[in-house]
C-alpha cells in the first residue's frame, strides 16, 4: 500500500509563526487552480471546498463555501470551519491567523506549500490550528 502523505513538515518555528508544508503525490492533488489558495472544511482536502481567487482575506466568516451559505469560520470548534488547505501560488507565502483581519497566533505555508490537517499543526501558543483560524494574507510571514 502507498503511503500518501507521511507527515508535515514544519520548516521553522518561532513565536511569529510556524511554516508548514506537506508534499502530495500526483495522484491524490486536490483541484486548485494555479496562483490561488484553496481551503476544506475536512482534514486531506474533504468536505466543502472555497478557492480564494489569489486574494487575501480578512474575514473568514465573512466568505461561504462554494454553493452554501456555510462560513469558513463560524466560532471556534465547528466541524465546518476550515481543516486543510492548498496554497497553489508559486511566489507567495500565505499566513493563516486565528483573529480576524490579520492578527493573533499564526502559521504561514510556504508557496506552492500545502497543509493537508489542521489538526497536526500546532500554534506558537501552544494551541492547535484546526477549526479556529479566521483569516489569511499573501506574501506575508506572521507580521499582523
Amino acid at each position: 500500500m502507498r503511503k500518501l502523505i507521511s507527515k508535515v513538515l514544519i520548516v521553522a518555528a518561532a513565536v511569529s509563526g510556524l511554516a508548514v508544508t506537506a508534499a502530495l503525490p500526483a495522484s491524490a492533488a486536490p483541484t486548485c487552480p494555479a496562483g490561488h489558495s484553496c481551503f476544506w472544511s475536512g482534514a486531506n482536502y474533504t468536505g466543502y471546498k472555497w478557492d480564494d481567487g489569489g486574494h487575501s482575506t480578512p474575514n473568514w466568516g465573512a466568505v461561504h463555501y462554494t454553493g452554501t451559505n456555510i462560513p469558513l469560520w463560524g466560532g471556534d470548534g465547528l466541524e465546518t470551519n476550515v481543516s486543510s488547505m492548498i496554497n497553489r501560488d508559486v511566489d507567495s507565502y500565505v499566513s493563516i491567523y486565528y483573529n480576524s483581519g490579520y492578527h493573533g497566533p499564526c502559521a504561514f505555508v510556504v508557496p506552492n506549500g500545502n497543509v493537508p490537517d489542521f489538526r497536526r499543526v500546532t500554534l506558537p501558543d501552544g494551541t492547535p490550528m484546526n477549526d479556529r483560524m479566521n483569516s489569511h494574507r499573501y506574501n506575508d510571514h506572521c507580521s499582523g
